[in-house]
């Protein structure tokens, strides 16, 4: 059953996000013909320059989009199936909690990911040459295991961020009155939680704060570099699966579709 909630997620979801991701491939093609031009712009300003100067701008937005939607349209599609009229139909299927969520959260992940690729693809073809891209990877000095931490690393990051949304549109269902606006103020909540968190560890540590700092500027040492992305995707996932856990509770247990 999780397969076809999958594809049906998929195929309600495709449209959109394969335009949006496509729009920016193609604006970044053009432009990556014409991007010597931009710093002629900053000196003449002829009709040529206006034109490349809008199609910057343009441009610009279209990554906003792009990285808006792969963020927001699906906290909408899951507020929208999980809580509005459009529950009654989801919670009435014969699948438990967990295969909605997952459903959901695939389907997002792998357009978080599909449009993280284009934009950062886009942006290099802008700036950079073929070489130039070769020539900065091989200075990197990066070994097997920096690529696998970074990926996973990536990975955990964009699961936190859509399951920062599921969770507060999951606590704002709480409000008898306004439970968009309440999951809003739920998403903030967190957010700035998450920060006094951050905030109060590094209290925590503060007499070996420097000593820290100076350890990790050394990122030249695979194993610094490894030991530090370990400790960020430890805390990353356990955030994750917290998240996961608060969400799919409200669900099962506190669910409210008046």
């Amino acid at each position: 059953m999780l397969g076809n909630l999958f594809k049906h997620e998929w195929k309600d979801s495709w449209l959109i996000m394969t335009i949006l991701n496509v729009s920016v491939l193609v604006l970044s093609l053009i432009g990556s013909h014409s991007t010597q031009k931009y710093f002629e712009i900053l000196e003449e300003m002829d009709v040529g320059g206006f034109i490349y100067a809008i199609y910057i701008l343009l441009y610009a937005f279209g990554i906003i989009a792009l990285s808006l939607a792969a963020t927001f349209y699906f906290y909408v599609r899951f507020y929208k199936n999980m809580y509005t009229d459009q529950g009654y139909l989801m919670h009435t299927l014969p699948v438990n909690h967990n295969e909605l969520i997952v459903s959901k959260l695939l389907v997002a992940l792998i357009w978080r990911v599909i449009s993280f690729i284009v934009i950062i693809l886009g942006i290099m073809k802008m700036s950079f040459s073929f070489e130039d891209i070769i020539y900065m990877v091989k200075n990197l000095n990066l070994v097997a295991t920096d690529v696998v931490l970074v990926v996973i690393l990536l990975l955990g990051m964009a699961l936190y961020s859509i399951l920062l949304g599921y969770v507060s549109i999951s606590i704002g269902q709480f409000s008898a009155r306004n439970k968009v606006l309440a999951s809003i103020g739920a998403y903030f909540g967190i957010k700035i939680i998450a920060r006094i968190l951050r905030s109060f560890l590094t209290l925590i540590n503060i007499y070996n704060y420097r000593e820290l700092i100076e350890k990790f500027r050394d990122f030249d040492d695979p194993t610094t570099r490894a030991t530090f992305m370990l400790v960020i995707i430890v805390i990353v996932y356990i955030a994750c699966g917290l998240y996961y856990f608060i969400t799919q509770w409200i669900m099962k247990n506190r669910l409210n579709l008046e």
